[in-house]
């Protein structure tokens, strides 16, 4: 039997020990007492076996509570949005116990391959899929293989309609459309033309906005007749801008409704044409660059669909179906938001992203690791 190891040695055990003892690298004892990446049921045993009888002085992981892992598919895009779900699930990573991980994995929004291939065969057993992706057929399939298997998923942003049993974690996007075209019916003169600008193809939730739009135009104002850009902006300002410009040649404009991110493109083409001031502007997401133009009084109002709320109740939903939520309270719907001149908000973007309430952070597992 070993003999007791003093406690000078307790404090001085290394992972290097650990490794030699159990016979595994020490990048498997990293892995295995940190809870970081994939480790065998049996490598794992190795280790936390030779960690007690060295006696090291931390704690160590409970071997009867396995590990969640969840993956988190997003496209790459420079729109602050994006950038802030990025943050937001790291924050979350960070935050949460060590018996869950999030892997976050990033991809062009063009490659559905590449999109489907991510949904297939990870490297641990996953417990549950957190998408943002274009609805395309591979897409589909591939998620409607990972739902018939049983597996989680939480779809962010935008819904597949027909998708088999799954969460979405998002705003009604018709809504949100129907609210711009009753503001843009109350803000604007009673007739006149008014462009709607679409975002990126392959995302239904464009299109759902300008529907709702175009719906709430003919209900409250039906003098303002709405106006769809040629094609999608794919939120590129050089496109936007191009077919501003050319819609304003074709006459004078009273209102934009832009259900993407075509700020830029945009508001170069009005201020070109010297008619922002008298255009009312309806735009998506309480981001910096909004603020800014909010106050300037050349945007009139912003529909803001609280990415951080859907980030948080996406995470939360595959932690209730796991059985790791500790406080089972009622998950509520996503509600969209609005801003105005009067109520911009003080704290810049990706900072309000990780302003999770406290009482729901709370109820989740709590992060406990150590370091060597």
């Amino acid at each position: 039997m070993t003999s007791p190891i003093s406690d000078d040695r307790k404090r001085r055990v290394r992972f290097e020990d650990i490794a030699t003892l159990a016979g595994v690298s020490v990048s498997t004892v990293n892995r295995a007492l940190n809870e970081i990446g994939s480790v065998s049921e049996r490598a794992k045993k190795k280790v936390l076996d030779a960690a007690r009888q060295l006696q090291i002085n931390r704690i160590l992981p409970d071997e009867r509570t396995p590990i969640l892992h969840f993956d988190v598919l997003l496209p790459r895009h420079h729109s602050p949005l994006l950038k802030g779900m990025e943050q937001a699930f790291d924050f979350l990573n960070r935050s949460l116990g060590t018996s869950v991980h999030i892997h976050r994995k990033l991809f062009s929004w063009d490659d559905e391959r590449s999109f489907a291939t991510a949904t297939r065969s990870p490297r641990y057993p996953r417990s549950g899929l957190i998408v943002f992706a274009p609805d395309r057929p591979l897409v589909r399939s591939a998620l409607d293989a990972v739902i018939a298997s049983g597996e989680p998923v939480a779809m962010l942003i935008c819904d597949f309609q027909g998708l088999p049993e799954h969460f979405y974690c998002g705003i009604d996007h018709v809504v949100a459309g129907r609210t711009a075209g009753y503001w843009m019916s109350r803000l604007g003169p009673s007739k006149g033309r008014v462009l709607v600008a679409l975002g990126m193809t392959h995302n239904s939730c464009h299109d759902l906005r300008a529907e709702g739009f175009e719906a709430a135009l003919k209900q409250f104002s039906p003098h303002l007749k709405a106006e769809r850009l040629p094609a999608h902006t794919q939120d590129k300002p050089e496109v936007a801008r191009r077919m501003v410009n050319d819609a304003l040649k074709q006459g004078p404009i009273v209102g934009v409704y832009d259900t993407g991110y075509a700020t830029q493109g945009i508001g170069s083409a009005l201020a070109k044409a010297n008619v922002d001031q008298r255009v009312v502007w309806i735009t998506h997401e309480m981001l910096d660059e909004h603020k800014q133009l909010l106050e300037d009084g050349r945007i009139d109002l912003i529909i803001d669909q609280d990415p951080s709320a859907q980030v948080l109740t996406a995470v939360r939903r595959l932690l209730r179906v796991n059985g790791r939520e500790t406080q089972v309270s009622p998950i509520p719907p996503i509600e969209l938001r609005l801003y105005s001149a009067p109520n911009v908000p003080q704290e810049n973007y990706l900072e309000r992203y990780l302003k999770f309430p406290t009482e729901i952070m709370e109820s989740l597992p709590r992060q406990r690791r150590i370091g060597r």
